[in-house]
């Protein structure tokens, strides 16, 4: 029930909105990524509070952009009523694959 509501809500989802996720998971990455190549400055900045503090903003924002993203794209899959069976194997995958790097980063 909660994966039907959770499509019945993302179906309502425009372009706009989900450029808007994309966007925010985009600068994401790129904080992430400046921190990662510029390590060895930052490196008393990244075991610090702050640091710790930024880690997890990032790994929460890539955790529910991933997640609703995903249900976005299998609402509009839904919406669309595509029947071929690539198209489904291809989702559970995905499916997996979220839920394995969500606990990950967990």
């Amino acid at each position: 029930m909660k994966i039907l509501s959770l499509l019945k809500a993302a179906s309502k989802f425009s372009g706009r909105k989900l450029f808007g996720f994309f966007l925010v998971v985009l600068i994401a990455q790129i904080v992430d990524e400046t921190m990662g190549n510029l390590a060895d400055i930052f490196r008393d900045f990244a075991i610090s509070f702050w640091g710790v503090t930024l880690f997890i903003a990032i790994a929460a924002i890539y955790g529910f952009g991933q997640y609703f993203i995903l249900g976005m794209v299998r609402a509009k899959n839904k919406k669309q009523e595509i029947k071929r069976m690539h198209f489904n194997v291809i989702e559970k995958i995905v499916s997996v694959v979220d839920i394995v790097l969500r606990k990950i980063l967990a």
